[in-house]
């Protein structure tokens, strides 16, 4: 019978246990390997519908009531402890409430009987995380004392609910509180007050109000192992301002009360995406100061705020510059103004507004290592609104080097700016598109070199080269002219033509490593029409070798390619030799 009720085919368990029981009438009576009955079986694997469990109920009633020690060869610590029929029932979180309901009703008593460890069905219950939380309900209704009782491990029905991230959990935790309102003020194995769990796990404001009606004092005591007040503990999860509400109303002086690592709950909020502008102005109601007030790092909440770009963040360095104006002139530990945190963080236009209404200068003072606010924001390719706000406060900002020794423009080039801010900054600074960086590189190479050989970064390099077509003549520190960086870096052949007309000779000089910007080209796979071009325009540099000795032939012949045509393809064409390339480049020159 056992095996029947684990593996009989879905729908026919009930007719073949049935025909075994009028067979044999004791197999119902049978332990199996694990000392269990075949009832017990039926309830852990779930393949017996009601009818099939009273059955087996009605064959053998004291199987419901019979204390099993369970045996587990594979498994010791399921091995040796005592149980019911209900306990195994509550193992499966699945189970149906009708199932349950017939196991109460025949041994009502089942529901104050403590398992081997020292649980009771509720503490399985909520463990196991039933599905329908009308079960809990049933449990209660016979055994309301239980919701006082811990587990074997200390834990009240309560905690295991709370602990649950189901919903239905959610919904027993609110029944075992409308039963129990004790359970409010229980603090679990860490300490921690239900409320500690329900805001930490980011619970309904409605289930929070019904804990600080349970226990109003609870607003005002710290968690176990974080000793954090649940304000704080609100501050750095999801909740909207209703919580912070009750949390207040309350015990409105945590709001100036310092974490562990030296942060108020204001500070907390400044940096959490889900602090709304609500929640900011209750905290700073509570305690005004708290915007004057700096953590442990020197940060002030809108040092703090400024580097945030989330909805609404803006709106809150605007709250936090209007209760404390001079806010925006400070330095934190690291000698950075909100506007430096701003700029290196990326955040809103709005932001940047804010900040420099309130202290134009901020755009000219620079952070420890010498860089202005206009050169983070420079890195940022999204930044054209902020940058034309710094440039405007501050237009000397775009003649001024940072710490490494670049101009705006070059951090903008490198970063791969839009056209519009290369624009901007060169118009304010029109002689930056002809002054090298750190690395001895003019805009021009900067852009080829961090650019892309797409439209956008072909626009870009076009508008440099257009503004000083004598860049094209102008080396940088590895050697490269302009020319050989757009070849190797594949841009297109448009571009190329404009750097070959720019500096003629280009096609015929070779860089550190010996290579013309022919052998360039069959090293990377050139763009369509580049290597045609460069043929045309140089063809002795078919016999010319780079610094290895190899000609642009046997680099192709001993190159490895992920396209075999286009390697076929530039064999082709550098077979068939000089003289082929003049001609071609006569006759159109003659065309």
């Amino acid at each position: 019978m056992h095996l029947a009720i684990k593996y009989a085919p879905h729908g026919q368990e009930n007719d073949i246990i049935r025909t075994l029981y009028e067979a044999n009438p004791h197999t119902v009576m049978e332990l199996d390997a694990f000392s269990l009955l075949p009832f017990h079986n039926g309830l852990l694997f779930l393949k017996l519908e009601e009818d099939g469990i009273q059955f087996l109920l009605d064959a053998y009633p004291d199987s419901v009531r019979q204390v099993v020690t369970t045996t587990n060869p594979k498994d010791s610590n399921y091995s040796g402890i005592d149980k019911i029929s209900l306990h195994f029932a509550l193992e499966r979180c699945c189970v149906k409430r009708s199932i349950i309901n017939i196991l109460l009703h025949v041994y009502p008593e089942g529901a104050k009987t403590k398992d081997g460890l020292g649980d009771l069905p509720i503490h399985m219950a909520c463990l196991h995380e039933v599905d329908d939380h009308r079960i809990v309900e049933d449990l209660i209704a016979l055994h309301k004392d239980s919701l006082q009782m811990k587990d074997h491990k200390g834990n009240l029905p309560r905690h295991s609910a709370m602990n649950s991230k189901k919903k239905v959990m959610a919904k027993v935790a609110t029944i075992i509180l409308r039963e129990y309102p004790g359970a409010a003020s229980a603090t679990d194995l860490d300490g921690d007050l239900a409320l500690h769990k329900a805001i930490r796990e980011n619970k309904s404001a409605d289930f929070i109000r019904k804990l600080l009606d349970a226990y109003p004092d609870g607003a005002k005591t710290k968690s176990g192992k974080d000793q954090e007040y649940p304000i704080q503990i609100a501050c750095r999860g999801k909740h909207d301002d209703v919580v912070f509400k009750e949390l207040l109303i309350l015990h409105p002086e945590e709001a100036s009360v310092f974490t562990k690592d030296g942060q108020l709950p204001i500070h907390l909020a400044c940096k959490n995406e889900n602090a709304s502008g609500k929640v900011i102005q209750l905290l700073l109601n509570a305690f005004p100061d708290g915007a004057k007030t700096k953590d442990e790092q020197g940060n002030l909440p809108i040092h703090l705020a400024a580097q945030q770009k989330w909805e609404g963040s803006e709106a809150i360095v605007d709250t936090l510059i209007g209760v404390h104006p001079e806010g925006v002139k400070e330095r934190n530990d690291a000698g950075l103004l909100p506007l430096h945190l701003a700029a290196r963080k990326n955040t809103w236009h709005a932001t940047y507004m804010h900040l420099l209404s309130a202290y134009p200068d901020s755009a000219s003072k620079k952070d420890p290592n010498g860089d202005l606010p206009i050169h983070w924001a420079c890195k940022h390719t999204d930044f054209e609104e902020a940058i034309s706000l710094l440039i405007e406060d501050f237009p000397e900002g775009v003649r001024s080097k940072d710490s490494r020794g670049d101009l705006p423009l070059h951090t903008a080039v490198r970063n791969k700016a839009s056209m519009n801010i290369t624009k901007k900054l060169l118009e304010h600074y029109p002689e930056s598109i002809k002054i090298k960086d750190h690395q001895e590189a003019l805009p021009l190479h900067i852009g080829l070199v961090f650019g892309s050989g797409d439209a956008s970064g072909d626009s870009l390099v076009h508008l440099l080269f257009d503004l000083y077509p004598e860049a094209a003549k102008v080396y940088e520190r590895r050697g490269y002219l302009p020319l050989h960086l757009a070849v190797l870096h594949h841009f297109s052949l448009h571009l190329v033509e404009s750097l070959v007309e720019g500096h003629p000779e280009s096609v015929q000089i070779a860089d550190r490593n010996g290579r013309l910007p022919l052998h360039i080209a069959v090293q990377v796979g050139p763009v369509l029409g580049v290597m045609e071009f460069l043929l045309q325009q140089y063809p002795e540099g078919i016999h010319k070798k780079e610094v290895k000795g190899k000609t642009p032939l046997e680099i192709v012949q001993e190159g490895r390619y992920s396209n075999s045509d286009g390697k076929d393809h530039m064999m082709d064409m550098l077979s068939k030799g000089a003289h082929y390339w003049s001609d071609v480049y006569q006759m159109g020159h003659e065309l």
